[in-house]
């Protein structure tokens, strides 16, 4: 099923929402123009499990920019319909959680299950190589909040 709308009404403008989806667009969009380096740029901001789990156990070994992976990874997608699904879900749901959480805290929340998500699959599946990337697992936390 595809969510087109919701009959639940905002008393408060959802402002953090709208930026979080912005960035998302604004760091899709980056994506889209760097054409052959776009494999590169998916590896160093997607989160591989194998890679955050070395870097716990022997920081030293691995790249500066591994333990931020959870948090650039919920901001890269992996084509069109990625992101517009992604982002329609969070349209509809995401301005509910923020006028009941408040602007600040449903940010916190947002990125909070983000992490959570990651983490989760990071230890289902810890030996993987492949990145993770997308907001899913934010979103799915802030939908699950209002059912």
């Amino acid at each position: 099923m595809i969510p087109i709308g919701d009959s639940a009404r905002s008393r408060t403008f959802p402002y953090v929402n709208i930026a979080i989806i912005l960035t998302n667009f604004l760091v899709f969009f980056y994506e889209v123009g760097l054409g052959s380096q776009v494999n590169e740029f998916i590896f160093d901001g997607g989160v591989r499990p194998i890679v955050l789990t070395d870097f716990f156990s022997d920081p030293g070994r691995q790249p500066f920019q591994t333990p931020f992976t959870p948090l650039t990874a919920m901001f890269i997608h992996g084509g069109w319909f990625h992101i517009f699904g992604n982002m329609l879900f969070l349209w509809v749901f995401g301005d509910n959680v923020e006028d009941a959480l408040g602007h600040l805290p449903y940010l916190l929340f947002y990125l909070l299950a983000g992490m959570a998500a990651t983490a989760a699959q990071v230890m289902v599946d810890s030996g993987s190589f492949q990145p993770m990337i997308g907001a899913s697992g934010a979103i799915a936390g802030d939908r699950k909040s209002v059912v």
